[in-house]
């Protein structure tokens, strides 16, 4: 495994897969790539509905993908960003072929079954359709201090 890719929104979650994907590519010698989609804005009665999250932002991605990659390469791992619009799993998916990647590596937000079939699910779509494998890294949580 010589190409690794991370998937990332700039979420909680989506920070927590990236130090996986760094440790897994300094432990293999591995080369990442840094992806961040710009999702399509929904569009209601008014026009666009206004950005929710930083990667929902003009430049959005382009800063979210910077940033991961220079934390890849501050760890010592050769990174490179990359950036796309539109149809977040299909940008993704086109860029697993793009990039000839290995493992794709990306967040859960951790949305709950009935809430994860209403808002759709990336990870959960990127497991079908990726060629390569994929890995879903969860969203740890962080017990209160005893004696709290």
């Amino acid at each position: 495994m010589k190409n690794i890719m991370i998937a990332t929104d700039g979420s909680e979650s989506a920070e927590q897969a990236l130090e996986v994907a760094i440790e897994l590519a300094r432990e293999l010698g591995a080369s990442l790539q840094v992806v961040a989609v710009r999702p399509p804005l929904p569009v209601g009665h008014t026009g666009p509905s206004p950005a929710v999250l930083e990667v929902d932002e003009e430049h959005g991605a382009e800063r979210i993908a910077a940033a991961a990659a220079d934390r890849a390469k501050e760890a010592g791992v050769d990174a490179t960003p990359h950036t796309a619009r539109g149809p977040v799993v299909d940008n993704i998916v086109s860029a697993v072929h793009e990039l000839g990647v290995d493992l794709v590596v990306v967040g859960s937000r951790g949305h709950g079954a009935i809430a994860g079939v209403m808002l759709g699910s990336v990870s959960h779509a990127l497991i079908r359709q990726s060629p390569v494998p994929v890995t879903i890294v969860r969203k740890v949580a962080v017990p209160a201090a005893a004696g709290a």
